[in-house]
């Protein structure tokens, strides 16, 4: 059965926006047993919503804009995910597994086990990248990193581009985790107390 729907401000409340805020009528589900308070909390926040915005965004989705643009869309998104998928198969290959998806903007790319994905992150902004790393979003440690990578924003040869720098990143990040791991092994040899001799 599905729940009654009330009304809201709350620019969370609102998923998948394709049109800005002021735009769209905001709506959430909620359980029947919020219903009321959610239509109190709308009438003190909401003191009358964008009447001629709104027909605008009816006629654009009336006459077919709308859904011309999403397809446009989805066809520019499979091209940008394409070419993010085939440049990180050609540069990042044995170092970064990325899974393409159905949906969304962002795929998430697997590194190999031990490899912490914050230093790669941090190594791809110092290279001008932006990535998330996925422990970002976990709440217990794991001994697999990813990096979470966007791709809408950006046309095919800017993503080559970008995944060339990753490349580059992923290979400092390398770099920097052998040294440390040298550094705590020689450290461990002459029993951990004070630098080892030279």
């Amino acid at each position: 059965m599905k729940a009654p729907v009330a009304k809201g401000y709350a620019p969370s409340s609102v998923p998948g926006k394709v049109i800005t805020q002021s735009t769209i009528v905001p709506s959430a589900s909620v359980p029947p047993d919020l219903v009321d308070a959610f239509t109190r909390v709308h009438a003190v926040l909401d003191r009358g919503s964008p009447l001629l915005e709104q027909a605008v965004v009816a006629a654009f989705i009336a006459d077919g804009h709308m859904a011309r643009h999403v397809r446009r869309m989805r066809t520019v998104y499979a091209e940008r995910q394409a070419a993010l998928v085939e440049a990180a198969r050609s540069e990042l290959a044995g170092f970064l597994e990325l899974v393409p998806a159905e949906a969304g903007v962002h795929l998430l790319g697997w590194l190999p086990t031990g490899v912490n994905d914050r230093q790669v992150a941090d190594q791809a902004t110092r290279h001008g990248v932006e990535t998330r790393p996925l422990s970002d979003f976990r709440v217990a440690d794991s001994a697999r990193g990813g990096l979470l990578l966007g791709y809408a924003a950006y046309p095919p040869e800017a993503i080559r581009t970008g995944v060339r720098t990753l490349a580059d990143a992923a290979g400092a990040a390398t770099r920097a985790a052998t040294q440390a791991a040298s550094r705590r092994r020689a450290l461990r040899a002459c029993g951990g107390a004070g630098r080892p001799s030279r």
